[in-house]
């Protein structure tokens, strides 16, 4: 599984990120190298990488996550408005990964309607949310 397609809107000290992951001729990914000053949103970046992991391998894995008192589970990135970027009305995460069929990867706070989501990131996955609450989740299934 790879890596296609990086979108991240006010999320932290991201304002705007928008990333085609580089391909070789053959297909395989080429490598991408991350610098930046302390605080710019490095390990913003990664952390959303390896929440949208954890949301598919919830999908197939009972244990992926623990399990809390409530019968809920705990959640690798918790999505809540403090992250939104100062003076903006919601934040953003989008991710686009090609297995035998693309999964996508999305999670929202804040104040972004659907239809607004779709024309930013270019997307047509089945999606839904209410303008003012958060959303999280992935399009893949279990056997993927």
């Amino acid at each position: 599984m790879y890596i296609k397609k990086g979108i991240y809107e006010n999320v932290g000290p991201l304002k705007s990120v928008n990333i085609d992951f580089p391909f070789n001729e053959d297909g395989t990914p080429k490598p991408l190298i991350i610098v930046g000053e302390n605080g710019s949103g490095k390990s913003t970046f990664l952390s959303n990488i390896v929440d949208a992991f954890y949301e598919m391998a919830g999908l197939a894995f009972n244990n992926a996550t623990e399990t809390d008192d409530f019968a809920g589970h705990q959640y690798y990135k918790a999505i809540n408005g403090v992250e939104i970027h100062l003076g903006s009305q919601y934040l953003y995460s989008y991710l686009t990964f090609q297995h035998t069929s693309s999964i996508h990867y999305c999670f929202k706070s804040g104040n972004l309607s659907v239809e607004d989501f779709r024309n930013k990131t270019d997307s047509d996955f089945s999606i839904s949310w209410k303008t003012a609450e958060s959303y999280k989740g992935v399009t893949a299934s279990k056997e993927e």
